[in-house]
């Protein structure tokens, strides 16, 4: 299973967003 370059982009912007908010919580 491979996803579009963009997609997975897509979804380490989501994780690094998560991660981010979870890190100043």
């Amino acid at each position: 299973m491979s996803y579009p370059i963009h997609f997975r982009k897509k979804i380490l912007a989501k994780l690094e967003e998560g991660q981010s908010i979870r890190a100043v919580a």
